[in-house]
């Protein structure tokens, strides 16, 4: 298992894990405005939403475990990027279980988009 970066004056912000799955890095906490003018109508294409949460239960047969990055995280990012719009992308360590990104595509209708995984067996 992962316990640490070795790398001098590394930050080490992994999830806690209570199971056999490897940790993983969380998002840097501070959230710092881009020293650059951000196109109007901006698009972040690739993004994940999770939380810990027993109505949304990971997937038993993930390899690792990753930190909670909330609807509010996530959104907080978008707004100090100034970016307009995002794209979620189901994570895998939740499976077929898109019901939490669901609802946070409910929450932002004209804000964001998602992409599922379903199950075709």
């Amino acid at each position: 298992m992962i316990n640490s970066i070795e790398k001098p004056n590394a930050l080490t912000r992994f999830s806690e894990t209570t199971d056999d799955t490897e940790r993983c890095l969380a998002p840097l906490p501070d959230i710092e405005s881009p020293l650059f003018g951000v196109p109007i109508g901006s698009c972040d294409t690739h993004a994940h939403v999770v939380i810990h949460d027993p109505d949304h239960p990971m997937a038993s047969n993930r390899s690792y475990t990753p930190p909670s990055a909330p609807e509010e995280s996530y959104l907080a990012m978008l707004n100090a990027m100034q970016i307009s719009r995002g794209v979620l992308v189901q994570i895998s360590v939740m499976g077929t279980d898109n019901s939490y990104m669901l609802q946070v595509l409910r929450n932002n209708p004209d804000r964001l988009r998602g992409v599922a995984v379903v199950d075709t067996g």
